[in-house]
């Protein structure tokens, strides 16, 4: 279960290296500024642990921190 420390943030929605697989990053509150300068194709890294899969949409849903463009 995610914590009460999401709730605000942003979430980025992208894909791993190989492209098979989608992530969705969510993101705390204290970050959005951070955030909101990211654009489509941008390569981002974060901090992050996997907290639910979806194996038919081959997505995972992970809780980060410390986001940025590479």
């Amino acid at each position: 279960m995610v914590t009460d420390h999401y709730r605000g943030g942003h979430s980025v929605l992208g894909i791993l290296n190989d492209g098979s697989n989608k992530v969705l990053v969510m993101l705390p509150k204290s970050e959005n500024d951070v955030v909101t300068k990211f654009s489509k194709g941008d390569t981002v890294e974060a901090n992050a642990i996997i907290v639910s899969w979806s194996s038919g949409l081959k997505i995972a849903k992970m809780a980060g921190t410390d986001a940025r463009k590479v």
